[in-house]
């Protein structure tokens, strides 16, 4: 098994290398963090979808923000998560961009292995007009077992501040 894993995880380093090269060279500003739980899942082995209650917190002394995010993925999705947190660095073209405008579609790559404890990465760009990147902090931490990889979809929903 260990062997699997390490393979694992090169292919994830790879595919995060890879989302992250494919985005466009506009300079961006880390603006926060993103930290979602996951709060409901459904897997159909070649499309998943996960509902995520989220929290972006601002990096200067702004009231952190509420968001409800739903992740869809188009690949192979042989896992059964009992939990999932995602934590991404959010980039924006300044400091001074709305809250609201992290509301939208973000598109990407992504990919996960389990057993018991395991890891993800998922790499996304969107908001308003494309202009905000989530960049993973570091790997997400997940709970189940099994292996995913594919293509994925973010819907953020803005909820308000806390």
């Amino acid at each position: 098994m260990p062997r699997f894993a390490g393979c694992t995880a090169a292919v994830l380093m790879t595919l995060a290398a890879a989302a992250a090269a494919a985005q466009d060279n506009e300079v961006r500003v880390e603006y926060g963090m993103l930290r979602c739980t996951m709060t409901d899942r459904t897997n159909f082995v070649v499309v998943s979808k996960a509902e995520f209650a989220c929290i972006f917190e601002h990096g200067d002394d702004r009231p952190s923000e509420r968001f409800a995010g739903t992740i869809d993925q188009v690949g192979l999705d042989l896992s059964q998560m009992e939990s999932q947190q995602l934590i991404w660095a959010v980039l924006a073209p300044s400091y001074d961009a709305e809250v609201s405008a992290m509301e939208g579609f973000y598109g990407g790559a992504g990919a996960g292995f389990s057993v018991g404890q395991g890891a993800g990465v998922s790499v996304l760009v969107g908001g308003f007009d494309k202009s905000f990147a989530l960049q993973p902090i570091s790997v997400s931490g997940n709970s189940g077992a099994g292996v995913s990889a594919g293509v994925q979809g973010l819907r953020l929903r803005y909820q308000g501040q806390m």
